[in-house]
């Protein structure tokens, strides 16, 4: 787990499980990370959008990384103000201004293309961007560096698709500070499924968390029985079981923050099953689907299984 990395709450069963999930299992939440010509972690941060604000909710850096760049007694220090903390904070500024300019760049284009229109434009862009100060291991920067909000956003409202509960963690952007700030007036409307990631592909190696996420879906989908199997196993089991369970012999696993394709890879591609979180945006949960079917028939012809029929017809 990232906690683990940088020795913070980030991990099952402490105070930050839940943001962790949510970076993974909700689409208005990232990690981002920040890494040294030589490939070592120097900070991460949970990231959340509430419409049209980002929040860095705060800006953890392993121990070892602050005992050797100024901060004598690691994370005691944090408070000091350092040229590595500024020097870390401009990575943070940067990344910034490229996720402002991506964004307003990637709706101005929807909106000349007639897919949006003026209002949802105006309504939906990046307007302001902050970071957390609670626990921050450069807050002495931050102090230095950038005026604190007056006027702080939390996320949006939030249940965990694990283990169902709508507790999230937001204690550490309790307070923010300004990164950037061009409110010109406060967003209405839910933000768009505009950015996706490749849906990822899983043939074998899930991770535990990713296992738990899948039979959460199915759980809420199915209500009062499952036919996945509530018995912790490994990943060559659980796939073994996906083959049995789908009568498949090349079962493979799509996987997105709000949704699961099970399918079965032969000379084409039998789609088994489609599991969702039911808490997303219907309409929202539909474009990623479409999005996602379209990436798996790019190179393969799909076949459908009777009982995904009807929910792919309404998808498409």
């Amino acid at each position: 787990y990232i906690g683990d990395k940088t020795s913070c709450c980030q991990r099952l069963g402490l105070l930050g499980e839940s943001c962790m999930v949510h970076s993974m299992t909700n689409p208005n939440g990232r990690l981002f990370y920040v890494y040294d010509e030589d490939g070592d972690l120097v900070s991460e941060s949970w990231v959340w959008r509430n419409k049209d604000v980002i929040c860095f909710d705060n800006i953890q850096v392993p121990v070892e990384i602050m005992t050797k760049n100024g901060y004598r007694k690691g994370f005691f220090d944090r408070k000091i103000r350092t040229p590595f903390g500024d020097e870390l904070l401009e990575v943070y500024l940067e990344a910034s201004k490229e996720i402002y300019l991506v964004d307003n760049e990637t709706y101005l284009d929807l909106y000349s293309k007639g897919k949006i229109t003026k209002e949802q434009y105006e309504d939906l862009c990046l307007k302001k961007i902050t970071i957390g100060e609670g626990y921050s291991s450069i807050m002495g920067s931050l102090d230095a560096n950038l005026m604190k909000d007056m006027d702080c956003e939390v996320p949006l409202p939030y249940k965990n698709p694990i283990t169902g509960d709508p507790f999230l963690y937001i204690r550490d952007s309790k307070v923010q500070y300004l990164v950037l700030n061009r409110k010109e007036h406060k967003s209405t409307k839910k933000t768009l499924p505009i950015y996706y990631d490749d849906f990822r592909i899983i043939e074998d190696n899930i991770k535990e968390l990713e296992v738990f996420k899948i039979k959460r879906e199915e759980q809420d989908i199915r209500k009062e029985y499952s036919i996945l199997s509530d018995v912790d196993m490994d990943s060559e089991s659980f796939f073994r079981e996906l083959n049995e369970i789908y009568n498949g012999s090349n079962i493979k696993i799509l996987t997105h923050a709000c949704f699961t394709i099970i399918y079965d890879q032969k000379d084409n591609i039998i789609i088994k099953d489609i599991l969702y979180n039911t808490n997303i945006n219907r309409k929202t949960l539909f474009k990623l689907l479409k999005l996602a079917l379209k990436q798996l028939s790019k190179n393969n012809e799909l076949e459908l299984d009777n009982n995904v029929k009807e929910l792919v017809l309404e998808i498409n």
